[in-house]
């Protein structure tokens, strides 16, 4: 995997960096401390070095400021943005899904975690891939849910 991410680096920056390395099994803390040392900005998960729009900072500093948005929200995700991901996959991919089986999750972590778990239960046969680079949390959960790994399907070139 410390291959590929360092030819993502080379078609990213157009140099080589050889002195660029990563081991196997290494994080997205990993990578951003990498990125640290070589003065490279991180795109790491959660690690994002560049400020929002000022548009969305503004948007978000006035929502967070009326009364109703300080609750729990509805575990499936709310009825409106799910009505226009609906909406969304029929327009651009001209496939019919119906609201009810949108599923919004805050965060991919339980996403991904949701719908292996349901892969398992409907299709435990099922073999999923992942493709190269990826992070080792999506293989594990891959493991943990189906009790083997994944297949990997490396980048070309």
């Amino acid at each position: 995997s410390s291959s590929i991410l360092r030819h993502h680096f080379r078609t990213c920056t157009d140099r080589a960096m050889p002195e660029m390395q990563l081991k196997d099994g290494s994080n997205m803390r990993d990578i951003f401390d990498l990125c640290q040392k070589h003065g490279l900005p991180s795109l790491a998960q959660g690690m994002i070095e560049f400020p929002p729009p000022e548009t969305l900072r503004n948007l978000a500093a006035k929502t967070v400021m009326e009364t109703g948005v300080h609750t729990y929200r509805t575990r499936m995700g709310e009825q409106d943005y799910r009505d226009s991901i609906a909406g969304l996959v029929q327009k651009v991919y001209g496939e019919t899904v119906q609201p009810d089986n949108v599923l919004a999750v805050a965060g991919v972590a339980g996403g991904v975690t949701a719908a292996l778990f349901h892969l398992r239960k409907s299709r435990p046969e099922a073999n999923v891939a992942i493709m190269e680079p990826f992070y080792t949390y999506h293989s594990l959960e891959v493991e943990r849910a189906f009790c083997r790994p994944p297949t990997v399907i490396p980048v070309a070139g």
